[in-house]
C-alpha cells in the first residue's frame, strides 16, 4: 500500500536570485562563445574548400627578349594568382600559357627541375632579372634629364625604379633620393617648384601635376590667340616687279606699260627694216647702172688705183731686205726713221740709225755673219730720211 502523503505532496523546486550585473556577465559570455563557434566553423569550411583557379584569363605575357621587365611580369602573375585562388600546382602547370618566344623555350629546358612555385620565381629572376651594379645605377640615373614632352610622374617612377635596384646595404634615404631626382627635373618644373617646399615624393608629384596642368592650359590659350591673330591678319598682296603692296604682277600697270612699249618698238623696227629694204631696191649707180650701190662705192666705176699696189710691192721688197738684219717687222711702224744702205761682207741691206732705243734686234743671217772673222772698214755715208 502506497504512502498517500508522498503522492499528494507537490514536487520540490530550487530557485536562485541573480543581480543585474550577474545577468549581464552571463549574457556576454554566451555571446562570446557563439562568436567563437561561428569563426571556427568558417575556418574549417574555408580550409576544406579546394582552390581550382588557373591562368586562362590572365593577360600578362613575357617573351624573354632584351628590355623585357621580368619583375613586372612576376608581380602581375603573383597578384592574379592570389586574387583568383590559383594553387601552386595549377600555377606551375599553366605558366607556359604566359610565356612566349625565348622564354617559352627556356621553360621547356628547366621545368623538370622546378619543384614548387618559389622555385619558379627564383628561376625566372636568375635568368632574366639583371640587377645593375651601384655605379651603373647612378650612371644610368644621371645620364638623362626630363624632356619637355615627358610627364613628371612617369620620369620620377623610372628614376625610383632605378634606385630600387640598389642593394640594401647601399640604400639611400628618401631625402637624398628626392634631391637627386629633383635636380633631373625639367627647368619648367624646377623654376616653379621650390625644393624646400616638398619633403616627400607624394608632395613632389602633387605639385608637379598642378604645374603641368597650368602649363598645358596656358599653352592652349597661347595657341588659340595665335590662331585668332592669324585669322585677323590678312596678307596684303605684293607685286614682285614694282615692289608695291595692293596688287600682284598680273595687275601691275608698270608691267602693262612696259609690254605696250616693247610691242610698239617691235612694230617700228619691223617697219624701218622694210623701208630700208625698199630704199635699197630703188638705189642704183648712175654711172653703170649697178643696182643697190651709189657711184662713189661702185667697183666698176671706181676701180682700185695701181699706185697703191706698187707702194705695197715696194714695202714688201724692203721688208724682205730688212728681214735679213732684223727679226721684227719694223715696217709696220708709222713714224719715220733714218735708213742707211750698207754692205757687210757682201751682204747688201739697209740699216736704221740709232734712235735712242734701249736694245737692237738683228736677224739670223747678220748674226751668223758677225760671228765669222771679218774686216770692218769705216766709210762716210749720207743719210736720207724718208
Amino acid at each position: 500500500m502506497q504512502d498517500s502523503s508522498r503522492i499528494d505532496s507537490p514536487a520540490s523546486t530550487t530557485s536562485y536570485a541573480l543581480t543585474d550585473e550577474q545577468l549581464n556577465s552571463l549574457l556576454t559570455r554566451v555571446q562570446q562563445n557563439q562568436l567563437q563557434l561561428i569563426n571556427e566553423f568558417i575556418r574549417s569550411n574555408g580550409s576544406s574548400q579546394t582552390r581550382n583557379g588557373n591562368f586562362v584569363d590572365c593577360t600578362a605575357r613575357f617573351n624573354g627578349e632584351k628590355g623585357s621587365d621580368v619583375e613586372a611580369f612576376i608581380d602581375a602573375i603573383c597578384i592574379y594568382k592570389d586574387c583568383t585562388q590559383v594553387s601552386d600546382e595549377n600555377a606551375i602547370r599553366g605558366l607556359p600559357m604566359l610565356l612566349t618566344g625565348e622564354a617559352a623555350t627556356f621553360w621547356l629546358g628547366v621545368k623538370s627541375s622546378v619543384q614548387n612555385w618559389d622555385d619558379v620565381l627564383k628561376t625566372l629572376r636568375s635568368a632574366y632579372s639583371v640587377k645593375l651594379a651601384p655605379y651603373r645605377v647612378y650612371r644610368e640615373l644621371f645620364s638623362r634629364e626630363q624632356t619637355d614632352d615627358e610627364s613628371t610622374e612617369l620620369f620620377v617612377c623610372k628614376a625610383r625604379a632605378l634606385l630600387a635596384q640598389l642593394p640594401d646595404t647601399d640604400a639611400l634615404s628618401e631625402k637624398i633620393k628626392l634631391d637627386m631626382i629633383y635636380g633631373l627635373l625639367n627647368i619648367r618644373i624646377r623654376k616653379r617648384l621650390i625644393r624646400d617646399s616638398v619633403q616627400t615624393f607624394d608632395e613632389l608629384l602633387k605639385s608637379a601635376r598642378s604645374i603641368e596642368q597650368s602649363l598645358a592650359e596656358s599653352k592652349v590659350k597661347s595657341c588659340d590667340k595665335s590662331e585668332e591673330n592669324d585669322k585677323r591678319k590678312v596678307k596684303r598682296p605684293k607685286c614682285v616687279y614694282c615692289k608695291s603692296f595692293g596688287h600682284e604682277v598680273s595687275d601691275c600697270l608698270a608691267v602693262k606699260r612696259k609690254n605696250e612699249k616693247s610691242n610698239q618698238s617691235t612694230t617700228a623696227n619691223t617697219g624701218k627694216t622694210e623701208t630700208t629694204a625698199a630704199v635699197r631696191s630703188t638705189i642704183s649707180c648712175y654711172g653703170c647702172g649697178a643696182p643697190g650701190v651709189i657711184r662713189s662705192r661702185c667697183t666698176k666705176c671706181n676701180p682700185p688705183t695701181s699706185s697703191k699696189s706698187e707702194t705695197t710691192t715696194q714695202e714688201s721688197a724692203r721688208s724682205a731686205t730688212i728681214s735679213q738684219f732684223y727679226a721684227a717687222d719694223v715696217t709696220e711702224s708709222k713714224c719715220k726713221r733714218p735708213i742707211l744702205p750698207i754692205n757687210i761682207c757682201g751682204l747688201n741691206g739697209t740699216a736704221f740709225a740709232d734712235t735712242g732705243a734701249s736694245c737692237s734686234i738683228m736677224g739670223s743671217n747678220l748674226y751668223h755673219k758677225i760671228k765669222r772673222p771679218m774686216y770692218i772698214q769705216q766709210r762716210k755715208s749720207e743719210c736720207n730720211a724718208r
